[in-house]
């Protein structure tokens, strides 16, 4: 009975999509731009209107489609914004990868207008560009 009861539970949880192959609720990612052997969500971002105290983290995605295995060089950016997590292991083809930027929006003012830049091992290098505006917190 109680082998029956396990099987009967198996089948309820993968029909109800409780299974980790069915628990895909993250979306799509659109790929808007192409840089050489790169596609990439977006190479130009907005940041829009920021409060000078509210630091934050954007993830971003891109995929290789070149044929060679590459790695990630060296990434650039300037303080006190920076790329803060990008691959480390081997950039293989037709397959998608993230890197995060971490933004220190404290005691900022004016206007952001930043650039930051991944070099890989094909010396292609590939800039993302990220603009938007400092509201004073009253």
């Amino acid at each position: 009975m109680n082998k029956l009861l396990t099987w009967i539970f198996l089948i309820l949880i993968i029909n109800t999509g409780f299974s980790q192959g069915k628990q895909n609720n993250a979306p799509a990612i659109i790929f808007k731009d192409t840089v050489g052997p790169f596609v990439f969500d977006s190479i130009t971002n907005n940041l829009g209107n920021r409060i000078e105290s509210e630091n934050s983290k954007m993830v971003k995605h891109f995929k290789y489609i070149g044929a060679d295995t590459i790695f990630i060089k060296k990434q650039t950016s300037g303080d006190p914004h920076f790329i803060c997590d990008f691959p480390k292991e081997p950039i293989i083809p037709q397959r998608v990868y993230s890197f995060s930027i971490c933004f220190w929006h404290k005691n900022q003012r004016g206007y952001v207008n930043k650039t930051m830049c991944l070099s890989f091992s094909n010396e292609k290098s590939v800039c993302f560009y990220f603009k938007g505006r400092y509201l004073l917190q009253e």
